[in-house]
């Protein structure tokens, strides 16, 4: 996300367009567990679903790095006027949730490849009846494509492992804050400017967030990928982006989402779940993905779960 730069140095908005998140990458491949209905409509779509974060199963999402830092602040950030502005800052930003107009949209893979919590947890509606879509990890990334609006602009797409133990995410937490108080150091000796550092280190704290997860979430070993997008707040469509924002109702909430077009040669295999035939469901996967233009899936490439569960 561009930053527009209200401080008095054009240093400081080098540094917040400098800025990525700390990320962890995967092993060789990604999974994406789904229902054989919502595996249907990614093939013959072509596209990924992103969901909005302030909808997902976790209620944190979104403000559990706030809440992380808040509470260890005193430890991750030595006692001066920016502590102070950025206390507030959390402050604000846990007790009012969203303050602007960018929200972030993920898809969620794994790196387990055959996990019967993810059968479980993805096809319990199905009898344990899906797919489980294996995706390139070097590829998976780069194959995501948002549509800008203006022709040649950039959205920003991030991805990276979930990070789960609370001392690797104060130790990234660390090294944010540490950069932004070097920062402070030589551009606001005299501390004029400590709130607008502490509103840009929320911001940049937003963007890490999103791959930040409580422990009790780890065995999901997840693999995100997520934009961030300006929504008009007249429309509720995104400003920058020509995909369509919609709806999908579930458990009582109208659920906001964006399906995002992807490079056919990242889906590289697919693993049945452990209660289909794969007699009756290899030759319908290698027929529907062939169709579709896949050429990574093969034969070779569709296997069967391995777990040995009747129901």
């Amino acid at each position: 996300m561009v930053i527009m730069c209200a401080f008095n140095t054009a240093a400081l908005c080098r540094y917040l367009n400098g800025f990525k998140p700390i990320l962890k990458k995967p092993s060789d491949f990604v999974y994406h567990y789904t229902s054989k209905e919502a595996a249907r409509n990614i093939i013959t779509g072509n596209t990924l679903r992103f969901t909005d974060r302030y909808y997902l199963n976790d209620y944190s999402e979104g403000k559990y790095i706030f809440e992380l830092c808040k509470e260890h602040l005193e430890e991750l950030m030595p006692n001066s006027r920016l502590r102070v502005a950025l206390a507030e800052r959390l402050d604000e930003r846990i007790t009012q949730g969203q303050r602007d107009r960018f929200f972030v949209y993920q898809c969620s893979l794994t790196v387990d490849k055959d996990s019967l919590c993810m059968w479980n947890y993805y096809t319990n509606q199905d009898s344990i009846q899906g797919y489980n879509l294996i995706f390139d990890s070097e590829k998976i990334t780069d194959a995501i494509h948002p549509t800008p609006e203006i022709e040649g602009a950039n959205v920003p797409i991030y991805s990276g492992m979930v990070v789960y133990s609370q001392d690797e995410q104060l130790s990234i937490l660390k090294t944010i804050l540490n950069g932004f108080i070097e920062f402070a150091t030589q551009y606001d000796p005299n501390n004029r400017y400590s709130n607008t550092i502490a509103g840009a280190i929320i911001d940049k704290l937003s963007d890490q967030g999103i791959f930040f997860k409580k422990s009790c979430f780890s065995i999901e070993n997840e693999f995100r990928v997520a934009i961030s997008a300006y929504m008009d707040e007249n429309t509720n469509q995104f400003v920058a982006l020509k995909e369509e924002r919609k709806t999908v109702n579930r458990h009582g909430l109208n659920i906001p989402y964006v399906d995002i077009h992807f490079d056919k040669d990242a889906l590289v295999g697919i693993t049945l779940s452990p209660t289909l035939k794969p007699d009756d469901e290899r030759d319908k996967i290698l027929d529907m993905t062939g169709s579709n233009g896949y050429t990574g899936v093969t034969g070779n490439s569709v296997f069967v779960s391995e777990i040995p569960v009747r129901f």
